[in-house]
């Protein structure tokens, strides 16, 4: 309960200047009637009088109070209908917002799951992707380890001229290859590997050593030709000597009645006419087997020591055919052209595989 001034009940702090007035008029009216003094009544009306002025004073006063208290009140309740219309109208905008947000949010949650799927999707993908990379690397693996097995053999072969110590490597690789069969680890892929890349290095050296044989090869084939030329123009020289000694014979054997070629040739009235297999020669080029052919007839049908005296006329033209020849084109093209007849070696070792197939193949996949 407060203390000091306060200690009142409020409802008899109300009631109390009512109660007073009231009293004291109620109180002058019985006066004014039980008392006969003209005086006293007097002084009883007076104080009724102003027990009825302070009365409406305070009604007045209570009624200005209740007025104002009321002006506030509804003051208040318009202050609170506009807060209230206010906070209204701020939830309504604050709803909208909230309406907009959670379309937007809706918006994105749409996304995100697509996008979510998506990536589920490309997930499984790649998981698909991967578990097929496997697969491929696991047979190119087991690609490997039967080209390891299988070019195990042949790689002691191509190894043959190089160190022991390389040979034995490659003989403990194939054998570690074979022992591991279906479980293959990784050391066992990397001792594959070095296998093949022991075996790619023969390879290479064994390629390295047949060019350098073809090489040897071409410089002797060179070699050879050139003194294939040279002895086929020492024996186009002693042709060329023999038919100059064999010409008397052949001029002594000709038919009576007719003049000899060199007289034809040296008269004055005469024109030089060749003969028909001279012409024959500057037109066209003999082959190379043919003028082979007619040289060893001229130098079969040759009287080396005078027994035959009268050698057949058909093998006249072809010696000089070959003479003539050699004159309109030169003794070295005449060479040239039968050294093209024959033919010129093609090096085909750059074409060679020399590497087992699909080894490319497998290093791409590994890599």
């Amino acid at each position: 309960m407060p203390r000091g001034r306060h200690r009142q009940s409020p409802p008899l702090h109300r009631l109390l200047p009512p109660l007073s007035v009231a009293a004291a008029s109620i109180t002058c009216a019985a006066g004014a009637w039980l008392v006969g003094d003209t005086v006293v009544i007097r002084g009883l009306a007076a104080t009724a009088a102003t027990a009825a002025v302070v009365g409406s004073v305070l009604t007045r006063r209570w009624d200005r109070a209740a007025g104002r208290r009321v002006a506030e009140a509804a003051s208040e309740t318009a202050r609170q209908e506009m807060k209230y219309e206010e906070r209204i109208a701020e939830l309504e905008a604050d709803a909208e917002k909230a309406a907009e947000l959670r379309t937007a949010l809706n918006t994105r949650l749409r996304a995100k799951r697509a996008e979510l799927a998506r990536l589920r999707n490309e997930h499984a993908e790649l998981l698909r992707r991967y578990a097929t990379a496997e697969t491929e690397r696991a047979s190119a693996l087991e690609g490997r380890r039967r080209l390891a097995l299988e070019a195990a053999v042949p790689s002691k072969e191509l190894t043959a001229g190089e160190p022991s110590g390389e040979t034995a490597a490659d003989a403990e690789s194939a054998e570690s290859a074979e022992s591991a069969g279906d479980g293959l680890d990784l050391s066992a892929y990397a001792r594959a590997d070095e296998a093949l890349s022991r075996l790619v290095a023969s390879a290479r050296q064994q390629r390295e050593r047949a060019e350098a044989e073809s090489r040897a090869l071409a410089a002797e084939q060179e070699k050879a030709d050139a003194e294939a030329r040279e002895q086929e123009k020492a024996e186009a020289t002693d042709s060329k000597a023999r038919r100059t000694a064999a010409d008397p014979d052949e001029d002594g054997a000709a038919v009576p009645g007719k003049r000899p070629a060199a007289d034809e040739r040296d008269g004055p009235g005469s024109s030089p006419v060749p003969p028909p297999h001279a012409r024959t020669a500057a037109s066209a080029v003999v082959p190379y087997a043919a003028a082979r052919r007619a040289a060893s007839r001229s130098e079969s049908g040759f009287d080396y020591f005078g027994t035959q005296k009268n050698p057949p006329k058909q093998q006249e033209p072809e010696p000089e055919a070959e003479e003539d020849l050699a004159d309109v084109i030169g003794a070295e093209t005449l060479a040239e052209t039968r050294k093209g007849e024959v033919g010129e070696v093609i090096d085909l070792t750059a074409h060679e595989e020399n590497e087992p197939a699909g080894i490319e193949e497998l290093r791409s996949a590994i890599s």
